[in-house]
């Protein structure tokens, strides 16, 4: 457990009023499969679609000068955990048309 809590990477979760959505959470956190390494080619396919990412949001930018338009600043991050989810679901026969 000391190796979770002594950690420079937090989480918060108070605000999950459930208390199984809490518990899990807190299992999850304190078994330490989140602190496991990731291959390296996992990482460089993350971060090439962060890169993919920020290049469209500058494209837009230049593009559609003066346009209103909403940014993915900040949420960019976001992409790669939808990615994910999206190819688990689909490997795992979830996704249907």
């Amino acid at each position: 457990m000391r190796n979770t809590y002594k950690r420079t990477i937090s989480f918060e979760f108070d605000h999950v009023h459930d208390f199984e959505e809490r518990n899990w959470l807190s299992k999850s956190i304190e078994s330490g499969e989140l602190f496991k390494k990731k291959p390296a080619d996992k990482l460089v396919s993350v971060f090439k679609r962060l890169t993919e990412v920020e290049q469209f949001e500058q494209f837009l930018h230049k593009t559609f000068v003066g346009q209103k338009r909403f940014s993915i600043e900040g949420l960019d991050a976001l992409v790669p955990v939808l990615d994910e989810i999206i190819s688990e679901s689909v490997t795992q026969g979830d996704f249907k048309y």
